[in-house]
């Protein structure tokens, strides 16, 4: 027992003393530091040959990049586009970890990171071994004070905030290497303000670098840490730019995943999610009479499980909803009382296979996939046909989101899709059909397309969607975007849909807003009322419809109900078109930094035209008119245009850290109105924990009529983190509009109050 405990001793501690050799890589095969007086001589070795190109700094620093070219060939170029992480064998704690990038645009790079200041002395060359000089630097301090850009381990806010705003200077001009290096720095002082804006500069950095899975990290890294920023929705769209260049190298770490054994890592689960609830509150004032307009409390639940392997990943997701509104407003009847409504918006188990092209998913979900609207209880199960084809199958129940607790069996969908990611460089499209039935009829009969390019400097992205069964074009979408110059970007989007699309549900809308026939006035009688009432519907004169058909239709404004009635399916489906109208919308956008006014300063400006043709409103014609006999229906159709300019100033830290501080100007001319907007927001971050906005909205509009609107809403916004998990908001809006002496002053008052826990 003695001999074999004492084995085991001396085992442990070999893997302890020799813990690079225990984690090598493919590519890295060592590292270890060796002291020969003052001086240390780190030294890697790899399993290729590798010849030194550059690195930086240039002298000393806590970080030290090389950039390396491959010279060997035992390795492919593509098993090269991997990242490794090695702690290296050194008694002296100096290199604290060594990285290999080869993932990365202008790579391979490899990456050490010391305990403290350190000078650097690089032996040039080629071959598998990389020698480099270290000195540790004695007065570490001044050192790092002599160095642009590197902080010691006691600098204050001011020396951290000094370092960012370089960091600054270098992004704006192209210094994108210096800037990671500053960037870097400062997000290894966690708790200082400096680093918020650091996180997300460095992944700017890197994109632009063209680093895309680094940047794919940090921005990802940026919105778990502030889920609620100001900044984290931009962040976002700027991870799903990255997401889309990035196809390629993910499928280089799908290879290296496949290369290595399922047991070289352990599974990773998380569980996370969100919990918040809000009371919300509102007053109308109106000639002095004050209403109860709003009074409900509302809680949201968001809960994902996560598990990793190199294998797979599979999540499982919750989302749902409690509303309790002690001042709900029935439209039908327009009595108001209370209402508990429970939501189930998303019970969804995912998985996605790494190694096999699987990718299946199951649950109540919102997806676009196979030319899916909106969220349905069913199944998708894609799978990767060819190296660059995925070929995807989703079936299932849509979901009435009024009614999600309940499952509307008789409404049945089905698709395909096939995605092309990547056949042309930077190119990626699809197409898909999908077929979508109500109440047994056919609800939709749809083909469509998108296509994405990003290279570069140039963006684009299209969709269209087309119903066979109508032979209508629902949407067509196309966006271009060009990056002018290093700090000016525009874009232009081009967007013409029918609104709502044009399905057989539609059929249903309006149903609710039906005239009682009961309610007779101006002389009319039952009777007229009934007849009149069947003609708004559409219907022909061999289907009446009875006063209490119509009453229980109005009651139940729904497909089943006119089906239940005996309504002719070519009937409902001509309801259902006339029920969709047609708009376009043509906007030019332009966003500019500033850096002639500071690093913080930025504009954004569009102009649009917008085209709406309204759903179609019937009636006699009193007279001949051109193509329609006297006491013919006619149906006539409202077109509305709209042009406006909209502008907007962006300037942050103006008078604080972390305060952001925004002018907007929009003037809108209608076909009978003109109106002209201003709106003033500025937050104002307090300490770590308290954030508020102050905010102004101004608007004036004249119609046709000279009928002049005045309004203005000032809100208060308060935000206060009691941990890192848990705020607690408030907001109070105050509304008033004034109008010419008929219609009088109305006064809204609205208050939010509520908390958020983040697990």
């Amino acid at each position: 027992m003695g001999l074999g405990r004492g084995l085991l001793q001396k085992l442990l501690m070999g893997c302890a003393l020799f813990p690079a050799w225990a984690m090598a890589g493919e590519i890295l095969q060592s590292a270890q530091v060796e002291e020969q007086g003052d001086i240390m001589v780190f030294r890697a070795e790899f399993a290729t040959a590798l010849e030194y190109v550059k690195h930086f700094p240039s002298v000393r620093g806590k970080i030290l990049q090389i950039q390396l070219h491959a010279v060997g060939t035992e390795i492919s170029e593509a098993g090269l586009q991997r990242r490794e992480t090695l702690q290296p064998q050194s008694t002296s704690g100096l290199v604290t970890e060594v990285i290999y990038e080869g993932n990365v645009k202008g790579g391979p790079f490899l990456v050490l990171r010391f305990d403290s200041i350190v000078s650097f002395k690089i032996k040039e060359g080629r071959g598998k071994i990389l020698e480099v000089r270290l000195e540790r630097e004695r007065e570490a301090g001044q050192a790092a004070s002599a160095i642009p850009g590197v902080i010691n381990a006691n600098a204050d806010d001011l020396a951290l905030a000094q370092l960012l705003e370089q960091g600054r200077r270098d992004l704006l001009e192209g210094r994108y290497n210096e800037a990671i290096f500053r960037f870097s720095q400062i997000i290894q002082r966690p708790g200082n303000p400096a680093v918020r804006d650091a996180k997300e500069y460095l992944g700017v950095a890197r994109e632009r670098l063209g680093q895309y899975d680094l940047a794919k990290s940090e921005y990802e890294d940026y919105i778990k840490a502030y889920p609620d920023d100001d900044r984290t929705r931009t962040v976002q769209q700027r991870l799903m730019s990255v997401k889309s260049r990035n196809v390629q190298a993910a499928e280089l770490r799908q290879v290296r995943d496949v290369a290595r054994s399922a047991d070289a890592a352990p599974a990773q689960t998380d569980v996370f999610g969100r919990v918040s609830s809000m009371y919300l509150g509102g007053v109308a004032v109106n000639r002095g009479e004050s209403n109860l307009a709003l009074n409900s409390f509302n809680t949201y639940f968001d809960v994902t499980g996560r598990t990793r392997t190199l294998d797979h990943e599979s999540r499982t997701l919750f989302s749902g909803s409690a509303d309790y509104d002690r001042h709900h407003k029935d439209y039908v009847t327009s009595e108001v009382g209370v209402r508990q409504l429970y939501r189930i918006r998303t019970v969804q188990y995912e998985y996605r296979g790494r190694r096999n092209g699987l990718d299946v998913g199951f649950g109540r979900q919102s997806t676009n996939r196979g030319g899916v609207l909106g969220r349905y209880d069913g199944a998708y199960v894609g799978y990767k046909v060819a190296p660059k084809v995925q070929a995807t199958l989703v079936a299932g129940l849509p979901v009435d989101y009024l009614e999600t607790m309940q499952l509307a069996t008789n409404n049945r969908m089905a698709g395909v899709a096939l995605e092309f990611p990547e056949l042309v460089p930077n190119l990626n499209w699809g197409v898909f059909a999908m077929q979508q039935e109500i109440e047994k009829m056919l609800d939709r009969r749809a083909l469509g397309a998108d296509v994405r390019y990003f290279a570069n400097k140039h963006t684009f992205f299209s969709f269209a969607d087309y119903d066979v069964s109508y032979k209508v074009l629902n949407n067509i979408t196309a966006h271009y975007g060009l990056q002018f110059n290093p700090i000016s970007n525009i874009s232009v989007h081009v967007d013409s849909r029918r609104t709502p699309y044009t399905l057989t549900s539609n059929a249903a809308y309006g149903l609710n807003n039906l005239q009682d026939p009961n309610m007779v006035s101006n002389g009319n009688t039952i009777e007229k009322n009934i007849k009149q009432i069947n003609k708004d519907l559409g219907l022909p004169d061999e289907f009446p419809l009875t006063a209490e058909q119509i009453i229980y239709l109005k009651n139940n404004p729904t497909i089943a109900s006119l089906r239940a009635l005996g309504i002719p399916e070519d009937v409902i489906r001509e309801r259902a078109r006339r029920n969709s109208g047609q708009s376009t919308m043509v906007t030019l956008g332009l966003t500019r930094d500033l850096p002639e006014l500071g690093p913080d300063y930025q504009f954004n400006m569009s102009a649009s035209y917008s085209n709406y043709i309204s759903v179609p409103t019937q009636r006699r014609a009193v007279v001949a008119e051109q193509g329609v006999n006297a006491g013919e229906i006619v149906w006539d159709y409202t077109t509305t245009r709209d042009y406006s300019v909209y502008s907007q100033l962006m300037v942050r830290n103006l008078w604080m850290a972390r305060d952001m501080e925004t002018v907007n100007v929009r003037a809108s001319l209608g076909d009978d109105y003109r109106r002209f907007s201003i709106g003033v927001n500025s937050r104002l971050p307090y300490q770590a924990d308290w954030n508020f906005d102050v905010r102004m909205r101004i608007d004036l509009t004249v119609d046709q009529n000279q009928d002049n609107e005045f309004r203005y809403a000032p809100s208060t916004h308060a935000e206060y983190r009691v941990t890192n998990k848990l705020s607690v908001e408030a907001e109070a809006l105050v509304e008033l509009t004034q109008g010419i002496a008929e219609r009088g002053n109305s006064t809204w008052f609205s208050t939010n109050i509520g908390g958020r826990y983040s697990f």
